[in-house]
């Protein structure tokens, strides 16, 4: 990942919403799940991408890519696959509350959203304010909603919201190591 420092007062949050574009039930089904970001992190890269693809190979390796702040792996379905502007979206991108827009890239079975972070800002010593929103098609049938803390983070905050689609219960499996 493309920073050294810790990310501070870390705050995310989960919203799953009923997919009304495809089947209520079965094969294709699906939750929406809009999640946002916000921390403070003194950046040491000029860029990061966010990627969901639907194929293995480039999702370990998209986990292993230092300037790759979310990969998604988006199992081909109905017609969608990661290169979907369904499948994945990232809408919103702030540093210190300014909007940077992010450059969209598709290829068969992927997509990226990279952001460049101003030069001023790389490698600085002041930590800055970072949100992002993303929208990701999650399978109904998956029961699992998979969170990836892939860089340290001190103080972090999780707020999740799945009440308007008919689940009647949700368990919280915490593997995230703390002192």
């Amino acid at each position: 990942f493309p920073y050294t420092t810790f990310f501070r007062s870390a705050h995310v949050s989960v919203a799953l919403s009923r997919w009304t574009e495809g089947p209520a039930s079965g094969l294709g089904a699906m939750f929406v799940a809009t999640i946002k970001w916000e921390y403070h992190v003194t950046p040491d890269g000029s860029m990061m991408r966010f990627s969901c693809v639907s194929d293995l190979d480039d999702y370990r390796d998209l986990l292993q890519d230092p300037t790759s702040v979310a990969a998604w792996y988006f199992e081909p379905v109905t017609g969608l696959n990661g290169a979907s502007h369904e499948a994945f979206q990232l809408i919103q991108f702030t540093i210190d509350g300014e909007p940077i827009t992010p450059r969209r890239t598709t290829r068969t079975r992927g997509q990226t959203f990279t952001v460049a972070i101003p030069p001023e800002l790389v490698n600085g010593q002041r930590p800055v304010a970072l949100s992002y929103t993303q929208r990701v098609l999650v399978q109904q049938n998956g029961h699992l909603l998979h969170l990836n803390l892939s860089h340290p983070v001190k103080g972090l905050n999780v707020e999740f919201r799945y009440g308007d689609c008919g689940i009647r219960y949700v368990n919280v499996l915490d593997y995230i190591a703390g002192a």
